[in-house]
């Protein structure tokens, strides 16, 4: 990454297929954000870059990430967001670790979470849900559609507000239909012909609720 004077990296989030996020500090703001830059510059992933940046430039809601600056110095792409202070829901509900931040179309299927879920498991899996759902209304209300929701895509705050994380792979509702993106354990039938609505969400957020509940 190039050394831009106005940030300090401070430790790399995680690597997905397009990307590598760093928490940095923002010396312009005065404050630590995510930066996630392009670790390999091709059609497909600058596409999924301006498409994220597209995307949250265009939402605000508090269970999204606020974006911050687009930067390009000569074939580098990077921009930087709000850096959400918690962990991933995968790494939460496997009861700690170092999160992870993918950000490129899987075709690995999902790693078992390890169970620790407390005893009122389903209050506390249907108030995250609620929460999740009322972050995809706001989504798809806005024309758009995530098209790769599971757990290390959710960020869990400190105070328990769920944080819907990498729209790399999100399209808009008017798109025509594409080759599949997204990760197959949670993707719906018509999702792999390419074909995504609102209801591909739904799904995928059913099968994490599977999941965790399992």
């Amino acid at each position: 990454m190039p050394a831009l004077e106005r940030f300090e990296l401070l430790r790399p989030l995680g690597r997905g297929g397009y990307g590598i996020v760093f928490e940095a500090m923002d010396r312009e703001r005065g404050e630590r954000v995510a930066v996630k830059q392009l670790h390999r510059v091709s059609q497909r992933a600058l596409a999924s870059c301006k498409r994220e940046f597209r995307t949250l430039s265009t939402l605000d809601h508090p269970g999204l990430p606020k974006l911050h600056d687009l930067f390009v110095r000569d074939e580098d792409w990077f921009f930087s967001m709000e850096l959400v202070d918690g962990e991933d829901l995968a790494v939460h509900e496997a009861g700690g670790g170092e999160p992870s931040v993918t950000d490129g179309p899987s075709e690995l299927p999902a790693v078992p979470l390890r169970r620790t879920i407390p005893d009122d498991a389903a209050a506390h899996v249907d108030d995250l849900l609620r929460r999740l759902l009322v972050v995809l209304d706001a989504i798809h209300g806005a024309g758009f559609v995530h098209c790769d929701v599971k757990p290390s895509n959710v960020r869990l705050r400190r105070d328990g507000q769920p944080i819907l994380l990498d729209f790399g792979l999100a399209r808009a509702l008017s798109d025509s239909a594409e080759p599949f993106t997204g990760t197959l354990a949670y993707a719906a039938p018509e999702q792999l012909r390419g074909v995504v609505s609102p209801a591909c969400d739904l799904y995928a957020l059913g099968s994490l609720a599977f999941e965790l509940l399992n």
